[in-house]
Formats: C-alpha cells, sequence, structure tokens
C-alpha cells in the first residue's frame, strides 16, 4: 500500500486500521494494482 504524506513525525503504531482505495496502475507500460492508503489510525492492543 502507498501512504502518500502519511509520515507523522513518529513511527506509526504497531497495529492500525486502514481505508484504502484500489488503483490500476500502468507504470513502465505494466498492469498492476496499487492500494492508496486514504486514512490510518491506531488500534489500541486490548
Amino acid at each position: 500500500a502507498i501512504h502518500f504524506n502519511g509520515w507523522r513525525g513518529s513511527d506509526p503504531a504497531r497495529l492500525v486500521r486502514l481505508a484504502y482505495r484500489l488503483v490500476a496502475d500502468d507504470y513502465r507500460g505494466g498492469t498492476a494494482v496499487q492500494l492508496i492508503v486514504e486514512h490510518c489510525e491506531p488500534v489500541a492492543l486490548a
């Protein structure tokens, strides 16, 4: 997954909940699927 501008100044939590979207990627003529992170939040360990 790709999270543009996702750096918040510290390492991410060990466990996170993500919301992402699928995007077709045709980089250099190949075809692939990318996961673009739209939202990331830490999840507390119970």
